[in-house]
């Protein structure tokens, strides 16, 4: 039996906005579960980026673009940074897949690139 989401799905143009929208809404959502976390509120989130609360709270409800560099800037604010991956939608566990952040700890950073990993550490490099 085809389920009313499956028979969307085989629209091309209702498949990509679904992904747009799905993007939209799991941004807002790592935004808003950080905020929790740290013990953040939309007006002391907004102070530090320097915006309005109503904006803030734009953004978390997808009614304001978030662009990646908004992302940036509001994980930033909070001390994190954003991980972001992705799988094929033919693999059938592609759903599970969830955008984190982590609390940025000195200069450490971590690339995941396809087949390889880059440490960047302090400035030390190591392929």
């Amino acid at each position: 039996m085809t389920t009313l989401y499956d028979h969307e799905m085989q629209d091309k143009e209702m498949a990509r906005l679904f992904a747009q929208e799905q993007l939209i809404e799991e941004a807002g959502e790592l935004v808003a579960v950080t905020m929790q976390r740290e013990g953040v509120s939309k007006a002391d989130l907004a102070r530090r980026i320097g915006t309005s609360k109503a904006h803030i709270t734009q953004l978390l409800a997808g009614s304001r673009n978030m662009t990646l560099r908004t992302l940036g800037d509001l994980m930033h604010a909070m001390n994190h940074r954003v991980f972001l991956t992705s799988m094929s939608s033919a693999d059938a566990h592609w759903s599970e897949i969830v955008c984190s952040a982590v609390k940025v700890r000195q200069a450490s950073v971590l690339h995941r690139w396809e087949h390889s990993e880059l440490f960047a550490q302090k400035g030390v490099y190591a392929a």
